[in-house]
């Protein structure tokens, strides 16, 4: 278990997430504080506990089998600065539907958004929610980064956590796509990045770090042919700061 986790962070930072974790990386300072929305099977926490060294981690992952597993892996590998959450993160404190696509138990595409599994068989089960500015509210140390994985419910987690980007102007790393979203564009999440004052970059899988003006949903999350997502030039991850 505990090499199939390190496996897995060693992939994100040398492949799959290079470009999001060396921002992290080149971001976070020691003493900082890192916030992973929606962590599934913890591919940033590695990188994250690293760049914070005596700060801290807090990871949000509603999947109850998937945050047992990360409690597992991070006390078997003695990750004292990494705090697990078994909760969702949304604009308000309370309960929702998680919603888990298929028959499976667990799921990378489990999202609060039911529209994004309304014409394909899905199951759900409620869950315990939070919003970053209540659950940080206390907090005295600098919130960094935010790194943010919610499958279209992404700009409710944002709206939860104005205080802090009002007062901490983290990094923020965001997956965001129209397929995902309740109201099918992208551009609604692009409008709100420009809102709270924000820019930076969108990563291409091959032509790397491209400034966010120049994104263009047609263009970038071209919804043609079966597994569109996959395309060589889908573009869904947006490294964002102030």
């Amino acid at each position: 278990m505990n090499f199939r986790f390190l496996y897995r962070c060693l992939k994100a930072r040398i492949r799959d997430q290079r470009h999001e974790l060396k921002a992290l990386s080149n971001h976070l300072g020691s003493g900082h504080l890192a916030v992973d929305v929606g962590a599934n099977k913890g591919s940033y926490l590695l990188s994250m506990s690293r760049s914070v060294k005596e700060g801290g981690v807090v990871a949000f992952e509603p999947q109850p089998i998937l945050a047992d597993y990360l409690r597992k892996v991070v006390r078997d590998l003695r990750y004292s600065n990494i705090t697990i959450e078994n909760m969702g993160v949304s604009s308000v404190m309370g309960v929702m539907d998680l919603n888990i696509p298929g028959p499976v138990a667990t799921s990378p595409s489990a999202s609060f958004e039911k529209s994004v599994y309304s014409d394909s068989e899905f199951q759900s089960y409620e869950v315990s929610v939070t919003t970053l500015d209540d659950y940080f509210v206390r907090t005295t140390q600098q919130i960094s980064a935010i790194k943010i994985d919610v499958e279209g419910h992404e700009l409710s987690v944002l709206q939860g956590a104005e205080e802090i980007i009002k007062h901490h102007s983290p990094l923020i790393i965001c997956e965001s796509e129209s397929r995902h979203l309740p109201n099918g564009d992208v551009n609604e999440s692009l409008e709100y990045f420009r809102k709270i004052g924000y820019g930076g970059f969108f990563v291409h899988p091959r032509k790397g770090l491209i400034d966010l003006d120049s994104f263009l949903p047609e263009i970038h999350q071209r919804q043609v042919g079966d597994r569109f997502w996959d395309s060589r030039d889908y573009c869904n991850n947006f490294i964002l700061t102030r």
